[in-house]
């Protein structure tokens, strides 16, 4: 985002909406905007004779560095929208040959199933680290000859197994979601096998998502939720409200967006169980905050923005306002920071 200057207004400095930038306010020199980067290492399996994947079926292929590339891109448009200044950063593209366990063939990694086996190829690349080219500050993403894939949770694992044909546009940002403990908008991981109808449910848990069914249209899904009516007669309000789910990034359908409540839990826990793999971390500020507590969860909000100034730890680091007004430290905000608000409008008084 191009860096702005603002007039102040009156006795008020600042009026933020849904702002991503890094500035200084009142006489300072605008400066570029920085941006929390989470770190990946991605690892191309190859066979021992040296063939690389390609994957099955006519799905979308990530078996080369530009295919990669395209889902990577697509991740970070939909953390652009989210506007908390997030950023994907691949670190490094290898390809590896690790050695096959006795008595396997000699394709075992290179064929196993990606998204069954998650832990095995995690297990196997731990104890050997050196082959298996892992990488303890970022998230080592394992890419052999199968399709679709599987993250870890937190406190389930560290890594990312995917095969290079996935099926869906989104995958890679779906399951680095998923390392971040999100959840997916419906419950389980239904097939879409059976006799319709499918029933909608909550698999996430949060109100900011609608009930969700992974084989579901958007007609489908709009109508189970909405008395059986079809989108396009849905509100412009209803149909941003089926989209929470429909256009969601940890949904089956059109991977594009994230809500609010998902981008908390993503800070919150790339603030804490997974800050080794993020060069940042976002600082939570909000009117019913207290500067005794530690900044780095919602519910631990700090309340003043002079506090969350004095936590940055490095350049890369955001200060997330949650909606309401606040003091500015000092006569101006001569801090360059990178500051970000998501939820409504923030105002910034001067003191």
């Amino acid at each position: 985002m191009t860096p702005q200057r603002f007039a102040p207004m009156k006795n008020c400095l600042l009026l933020l909406r849904t702002i991503a930038g890094l500035f200084s306010l009142l006489g300072a020199t605008p400066l570029l905007h920085a941006e929390i980067e989470v770190w990946l290492s991605v690892k191309f399996i190859l066979k021992l004779d040296g063939t690389r994947p390609s994957g099955p079926g006519d799905g979308i292929s990530i078996s080369n560095i530009t295919d990669f590339r395209a889902e990577i891109d697509h991740g970070n448009q939909a953390l652009a929208r989210a506007a908390r200044g997030i950023k994907l950063r691949v670190v490094e593209y290898l390809e590896i040959q690790p050695p096959t366990p006795e008595g396997t063939p000699s394709d075992y990694w290179f064929d196993l199933d990606a998204r069954s086996n998650r832990g095995v190829i995690e297990a196997a690349a731990l104890g050997d680290p050196a082959t298996w080219r892992w990488h303890p500050g970022a998230i080592n993403i394992y890419v052999n000859n199968t399709g679709s894939g599987s993250c870890s949770y937190v406190a389930e694992g560290t890594s990312i197994a995917l095969g290079s044909t996935i099926y869906t546009r989104g995958t890679v940002i779906h399951e680095i979601g998923h390392f971040f403990d999100l959840k997916h908008t419906h419950v389980g991981d239904p097939p879409c096998r059976g006799t319709p109808p499918y029933f909608v449910g909550d698999g996430d848990g949060l109100s900011e998502t609608i009930d969700d069914h992974a084989c579901l249209t958007r007609d489908e899904l709009s109508r189970s939720n909405f008395n059986g009516r079809a989108y396009a007669l849905l509100t412009a309000s209803e149909q941003q409200a089926l989209n929470t789910s429909f256009l969601n990034v940890m949904s089956y359908h059109i991977e594009e967006i994230f809500v609010p409540a998902q981008m908390d839990i993503w800070a919150t826990n790339a603030n804490h169980a997974r800050l080794f793999a993020c060069l940042g971390r976002t600082w939570f500020v909000a009117p019913f905050g207290s500067d005794a507590s530690n900044g780095t969860m919602p519910q631990t909000a700090f309340a003043t923005i002079a506090r969350s100034l004095q936590s940055r730890e490095g350049p890369n680091d955001v200060i997330l306002l949650r909606s309401g007004a606040y003091t500015a430290p000092g006569n101006r905000l001569n801090v360059p920071a990178t500051y970000s608000a998501t939820r409504g409008p923030v105002t910034i008084f001067k003191p």
